[in-house]
């Protein structure tokens, strides 16, 4: 049985503005004044996307449904999920701090060259983040995919580069009849001789 969609996924995912690839929060939500929260929410949606959930949520407590509750937890899961905040929560934190105060300086410092600074970000989440333990390549892809940073380089130093590959072409046709082009020729000099 296919499961039904959440209405309020729906509705948000249609007013999403597209933005920050990032959606760490890292103070917290009741902390802030309600016109912050507004602002914040209205930089992230769009008015129709707001309109749209805030029916849907008035509606089901005017009705009595007790089935929002559900909903609004499943549209949190599936919103975590979906920015990737639901996997290495104990690292996620800490390494967007470490990210946020040092990207500059190691791109700055490696030149420009995103490969040499993801590396050494890298290296430093496992020494100031993971206490100095090797963090294992499913927790590397996990939090580089929830701080939206790019790949390291897939070429492995320690391997010699790869030839191109050789590419045959092979001919599937079959192979032409020789008295069928003789008789063409003949045929062909026929016509011009008359």
């Amino acid at each position: 049985m296919k499961r039904k969609p959440n209405p309020l996924v729906v509705a948000a995912k249609r007013g999403w503005r597209k933005g920050p690839g990032i959606l760490v929060w890292l103070g917290k939500w009741d902390e802030l004044k309600p016109e912050e929260q507004l602002d914040i929410v209205r930089r992230l949606f769009t008015e129709e996307a707001i309109y749209e959930i805030g029916r849907l949520v008035l509606g089901s407590l005017v009705a009595g449904d007790k089935q929002m509750a559900l909903t609004v937890r499943d549209a949190i899961k599936q919103f975590n999920h979906m920015f990737n905040r639901d996997r290495e929560l104990t690292l996620l934190e800490p390494a967007l701090r470490y990210t946020l105060c040092n990207w500059e300086t190691l791109l700055h410092k490696n030149r420009g060259d995103f490969q040499q600074s993801v590396e050494e970000l890298k290296a430093g989440f496992e020494k100031h983040c993971n206490n100095g333990k090797q963090l294992a390549p499913y927790q590397w892809q996990r939090l580089r995919r929830a701080l939206c940073l790019p790949r390291r380089s897939s070429v492995r130093k320690d391997r010699k580069k790869a030839a191109w590959p050789v590419v045959e072409i092979i001919d599937l046709a079959p192979a032409p009849d020789k008295k069928r082009q003789a008789r063409n020729i003949k045929h062909e000099q026929r016509k011009s001789v008359s």
